[in-house]
């Protein structure tokens, strides 16, 4: 159990918050104005929030680059199987990618078998073949191979059949409620899980009465103790609850590491990608004036964990005067003499007690 229970708390902790509760994968022509519309429809009135291509995708935008960072950037996917569905590329595009997701537990995929047989998803034959067969003269059989595989993997799971429902309301309704009772269901917390909970809510609060969150001036906090791992894993949970404050963040992790193996270029590149996620300007050489340019008139949440030297915040996060109003910058390092020869003037310990109990519960 205590295995299990660091598992969940890492998972928990460690990702970052989703934008999107389920990406909506279809065929358009298939299921667009049948099944799919009143889907949405019906996960939007109970405020899950859905990505699906055709209202979410500006025009301009790189299409396979928006699918990827919506899929990237949701909780569940919500796959609609039918007959025409591997005629797509993009389809297999997105299912590759998803099931590679949830191999990595980042996703969790409900596949609706949309009147098919989901064993055909395995058959040699049959549309789903043909469809495979087309795609290989263009594509290539190195490209198509995990697109099968992806097929083949969803035609294992356990999902809904279209066609043991007589309406599709009533296929709707099933789906809809298996998803609210999936996001909105919390398990019974443990005597571990709660002391953790306790640990990790009480430097929360610190953290943020130091960020002064309702002040519209640069806030740079630092966080300091002898294991880094352990204030990562504080810092993620409360990066996590703030991001959705912030229109622009970036939790830039391991940064002496990064450093080390890329240099001081690749990390200045990381954290434009993410703040302007869709400018070219993002694959030039960045400098440090470049950066302090771009970033003056955002309102950013930035991390730059694990700094061991001064250096690094010189090149990363000069001075309050690089961000734009309202910005948060926080720090975490295991010295605080990082801290205060860069100025850091909030400064938050995080005590070897607490790293005790964090440690305690994440090695079980």
């Amino acid at each position: 159990m205590a295995a299990s229970l660091a598992t969940e708390a890492e998972n928990s902790l460690s990702r970052y918050l989703w934008e999107y509760d389920v990406f909506l994968s279809f065929r358009g022509a298939d299921v667009r104005k049948k099944l799919v519309s009143h889907l949405n429809d019906a996960l939007n009135e109970e405020g899950i929030k859905t990505f699906h291509d055709d209202r979410d995708l500006q025009r301009g935008d790189v299409i396979w680059e928006a699918l990827e960072e919506a899929i990237n950037q949701s909780r569940f996917a919500i796959v609609v199987i039918s007959e025409g569905y591997a005629d797509s590329h993009w389809c297999l595009r997105e299912l590759s990618l998803m099931v590679d997701l949830a191999e990595k537990k980042r996703l969790q995929l409900i596949p609706i078998f949309y009147e098919i047989d989901p064993s055909n998803l395995k058959s040699r034959t049959g549309c789903f073949s043909k469809a495979f067969e087309k795609h290989e003269p263009r594509f290539g059989k190195e490209t198509v191979k995990p697109w099968r595989s992806a097929l083949a993997t969803v035609g294992n799971i356990s999902g809904w059949d279209s066609k043991c429902r007589n309406e599709d309301s009533k296929l709707v309704q099933n789906v809809v409620q298996d998803l609210r009772d999936r996001l909105y269901s919390e398990p019974e917390p443990s005597d571990e899980r709660t002391e953790l909970d306790e640990v990790l809510s009480y430097h929360k609060r610190c953290i943020e009465s130091l960020l002064s969150m309702d002040s519209e001036d640069v806030q740079m906090v630092g966080v300091w103790g002898v294991d880094g791992k352990d204030i990562t894993t504080i810092t993620k949970h409360i990066f996590e609850g703030l991001s959705s404050q912030f229109p622009a963040r970036c939790f830039l992790q391991d940064v002496s590491g990064e450093l080390q193996r890329h240099g001081v270029s690749h990390l200045r590149k990381q954290i434009m990608s993410e703040v302007f996620p869709k400018s070219p300007l993002n694959a030039l050489c960045i400098s440090k004036d470049a950066v302090k340019r771009r970033l003056r008139g955002k309102k950013v949440l930035l991390v730059l964990d694990d700094v061991d030297d001064v250096e690094q915040l010189q090149e990363l996060a000069g001075k309050c005067e690089w961000f734009g109003p309202g910005s948060r910058i926080i720090i975490t390092t295991g010295y605080e003499r990082v801290l205060e020869e860069h100025s850091v003037e909030r400064i938050h310990e995080v005590t070897s007690q607490a790293i005790e109990i964090i440690s305690d519960i994440f090695d079980m």
